[in-house]
């Protein structure tokens, strides 16, 4: 049951970072793990972001493999890593360099109903953590915003049918319709 005091954005943000850099397995007690099943099913509430922040900060760090320049990075395009929808893209400030952002869907509570709602975050070194095996294909990544309802681009909730049905919203696909092939 959802809390009437959600988890922050950046509360999920920043838990996504830890659950990626710290060493938990083993070292939670059984709260704690209810408490890690909470934020995974997205039904966490505020106090208990706060608890499992604090809990997760005194786990050690993983052992990081050494970073190489040359390796593999992800290509730009849309990723899956576990249950996040990841878009890399070219940095603005640095071209040659890569970014990746991570889909954070929430439920917004109105007069009209629950509507599913998606923003995007940066995690640090997301890019870093991602395969050709975590690739998706372009009819993955719209099937994705389909069944979400929400835009692939921009996170924005879908309503119009045409739109849900492309994955894609009105102003993202008149900016990007040569990358996603869609007629404006």
């Amino acid at each position: 049951m959802l809390s009437r005091f959600p988890m922050t954005n950046p509360q999920r943000s920043y838990l996504m970072s830890l659950t990626a850099d710290r060493d938990y397995a083993g070292r939670l007690d059984a709260s704690q793990v209810r408490l890690l099943r909470g934020w995974q099913d997205n039904t966490l509430d505020k106090t208990g972001a706060t608890r499992l922040i604090d809990a997760l900060k005194r786990c050690p760090l993983k052992q990081a493999a050494p970073r190489n320049e040359d390796a593999m990075r992800a290509e730009v395009g849309y990723y899956m890593l576990g249950d996040d929808i990841i878009h890399v893209s070219t940095s603005r400030s640095y071209p040659n360099r890569h970014i990746a952002k991570v889909l954070v869907l929430s439920d917004v509570h109105t007069d009209k109903g629950v509507h599913r709602r998606g923003s995007w975050q940066w995690p640090k070194g997301l890019v870093w953590r991602l395969g050709p095996e975590h690739r998706l294909s372009e009819e993955q990544a719209r099937s994705l915003s389909r069944q979400y309802g929400v835009c692939i681009v921009c996170g924005k909730t879908l309503i119009n049918p045409a739109q849900v049905a492309e994955g894609i919203g009105k102003k993202c696909a008149e900016k990007q319709a040569a990358a996603f092939k869609v007629a404006v």
